[in-house]
């Protein structure tokens, strides 16, 4: 772990152990580090850093050993989901509080791993994926109640989600073909599709900055871009 505070001035930390395809999201002071996978053993590990950097390590806030799913918050809760172990793809999903208490929630609708996760409002949604249904939208709300949603107009994976504003924004990604679409859900979780990115890729990467969502680099049909593009809410 490398943190910066705002002077740029570098701090280090560690992992309780290494590995990939981690389940990650920040949850109000904290940011948790859940699953993942290294060389061929999928992990349930759970680190948590706080505001101090201060590591602990709770029990799993997994429903057991996993990686490539997604996790993002709803409310007080933070929620996990999906992803893959050496038996099968996965379709079950947990939630923690601040106090790191697991709790078993309704499953998605199909099992799937690389799928995306963003918030809206009172909302947290996993979206798309490699296998299971590809457009498939499971949302659940801040009472962890899992609530129907309209699907993505494509299937997508290897994309990147970001929450700004009132918007869950999925951007780009790759299924039969490179894709240039932006899809959006506001709070009352109606979608927009109406944006696009300057240029079709996947592997891209997505951070907020003030009210705006910037989209990053990715792989287009010829090969690694620098492009970024900027969406204004």
């Amino acid at each position: 772990l490398l943190a910066y505070n705002s002077s740029l001035t570098q701090t280090k930390g560690a992992l309780s152990e290494a590995r990939t395809q981690i389940f990650s999201t920040g949850f109000g002071e904290y940011g948790i580090f859940a699953g993942g996978i290294k060389s061929t053993v999928y992990k349930s590990t759970t680190d948590v850093f706080d505001a101090s950097l201060t590591r602990t390590n709770p029990d799993s806030v997994l429903m057991g050993s996993r990686d490539a799913g997604a996790a993002t918050t709803a409310g007080e809760y933070a929620i996990f989901a999906g992803g893959a172990n050496a038996v099968s793809l996965l379709k079950d999903a947990s939630a923690c509080n601040t106090a790191f208490t697991r709790m078993q929630l309704d499953d998605l609708g199909s099992a799937r791993d690389y799928i995306g996760a963003a918030s809206t409002g009172d909302y947290a949604l996993f979206a798309g994926g490699v296998n299971g249904s590809r457009t498939a939208v499971d949302a659940y709300n801040s009472s962890l109640t899992k609530v129907s949603v309209d699907p993505l107009s494509i299937g997508r994976h290897s994309y990147a989600a970001v929450s700004i504003g009132n918007q869950a924004v999925f951007a780009g990604g790759v299924d039969d073909e490179v894709i240039a679409s932006v899809e959006t859900y506001d709070e009352s979780l109606t979608r927009t599709s109406t944006l696009e990115l300057s240029e079709a890729r996947y592997d891209l990467a997505g951070a907020v900055v003030g009210e705006n969502a910037l989209f990053a680099g990715g792989y287009n049909s010829a090969g690694a871009s620098s492009i970024v593009d900027v969406f204004k809410i």
